[in-house]
């Protein structure tokens, strides 16, 4: 630590609020939705015309303009699952993000839980088929865990830059 005036130490402490820890979740899920939609056009559903699988949910689903409609939910949903997991890392003390590992560590069980509660629901229901298709549940929970590790990354990030050091 290093000395300020008086003979004091310097300590680092947190300009830490809840509301930003869920800006930082926000713009984790923002970045991670947009690195999935990045592999989604890389490596498409097979079966799917090439599409995404964003976009070929809205197809599946007979959503209207399938192609405005994927993008719009998968940016809302990445949002809402940043917010969330910013929410969640403000509010339960030990999962308060306080490392890089730390948010590497949480990013992998946002991608399980975001697998079980929203991809397998709204994947599998309009084309179960797809549960036999090669390796695309591995692949697609492989995404899920890819999208959390970029959540738990970015968010761990901005917390830990902004966290300041003031004079005790």
């Amino acid at each position: 630590m290093n000395s300020v005036e008086g003979g004091t130490n310097e300590e680092t402490i947190s300009s830490y609020s809840a509301l930003n820890e869920m800006s930082f979740g926000a713009i984790g899920g923002l970045i991670a939705g947009l690195v999935m939609a990045g592999i989604g056009y890389a490596i498409p559903i097979p079966g799917m015309m090439g599409e995404p699988f964003f976009i070929s949910s809205a197809d599946m689903w007979n959503l209207p303009n399938k192609v405005v409609t994927g993008w719009s939910l998968l940016i809302v949903t990445s949002l809402i699952i940043g917010l969330i997991f910013g929410l969640v890392t403000a509010r339960a003390s030990t999962l308060r993000i306080t490392s890089m590992a730390k948010g590497l560590a949480l990013g992998p069980i946002v991608g399980l839980v975001v697998f079980i509660l929203v991809f397998l629901p709204v994947e599998i229901p309009p084309m179960p088929s797809l549960v036999s298709a090669n390796n695309f549940l591995l692949e697609s929970f492989g995404y899920n865990l890819v999208f959390g590790l970029v959540l738990g990354a970015t968010a761990a990030g901005l917390s830990l830059r902004t966290r300041t050091k003031i004079a005790k």
